[in-house]
Formats: structure tokens, C-alpha cells, sequence
């Protein structure tokens, strides 16, 4: 970890969790027919001009994965979260993904816990050394 502290403090290397296309998804399921088509529009003319990540990494899984989690979490917000809701972000999720033309890492998330397992994330991290060829 301090390889990646290092890096990121001089500015050579970004770790997000955030992509800018993940609003336009969450929009799809949230806006208006024309809002999301203002926001689709938007983002198109955005994202063509910017920097392109080097590599994404989609954390797949199951709708059942998600609500455990959830519940597990204990957070007021997202205690009562309509099951349909997630069922649509796992879709859209995927279509967009079927369609992403970066470089993409795709990381079956179901039976990982990267939080309370050690050997489980050196197993994504090893993952994303291998897909990125960063040292980690």
C-alpha cells in the first residue's frame, strides 16, 4: 500500500470509484423521457472530451448480494430499497458494460468479501495488477 500511496501523492497514479457515465446510467432509471435524453446528450458531448480511464473495473454480482450487503450495512437510507430498483441498476450496469469500449476489468463479486478477508482482496488486487500491469 505504500507503492500506491506513493504514487498517488506524486500524481502517477488515480484510483476512482467513480466513472463518469455512472450518472447517465442511475439517470435512465430516475429522469424523465426528456430529461434523460438531456442528460444522455450531455454526457455524450462530455465524455467525448475528456480523458478516457485506463481501465474500469465492474464489481459484478447478484441482486440477493447486493440487498445482504445492504442489510448488513445497517444504513437508514438504504434499508427499505426497492428490490426492482437494484434489479434495473444490475441490468443497465450490464448493458453498459456489454457495450464499453475501454479497457475493462470484470470482477464476479459473489462470493468475494474484499472488507473482512484478506486473501480475498490480494485476489482483486492481483487481478487488477495483472489488467493494468500496476503495481499494487
Amino acid at each position: 500500500m505504500r507503492q500506491v500511496t506513493h504514487r498517488l501523492m506524486n500524481n502517477e497514479l488515480v484510483i476512482s470509484d467513480f466513472h463518469p457515465l455512472k450518472s447517465r446510467i442511475f439517470s435512465q432509471i430516475v429522469l424523465q423521457d426528456k430529461d434523460r435524453e438531456l442528460i444522455s446528450n450531455l454526457y455524450t458531448y462530455l465524455f467525448e472530451q475528456q480523458l478516457q480511464p485506463e481501465l474500469v473495473i465492474y464489481l459484478r454480482t447478484t441482486m440477493d448480494t447486493i440487498l445482504s450487503r445492504i442489510k448488513g450495512r445497517g444504513d437508514e437510507f438504504t434499508r427499505n430499497i426497492d428490490p426492482d430498483y437494484i434489479e434495473r441498476l444490475l441490468v443497465d450496469y450490464d448493458n453498459f458494460f456489454a457495450s464499453y469500449t475501454g479497457k475493462l476489468l470484470v470482477i464476479d463479486n459473489l462470493q468475494l468479501d474484499y472488507v473482512n478477508k484478506q486473501e480475498d482482496l490480494q485476489h482483486v488486487l492481483e487481478l487488477i495488477k495483472n489488467a493494468s500491469g500496476v503495481s499494487i
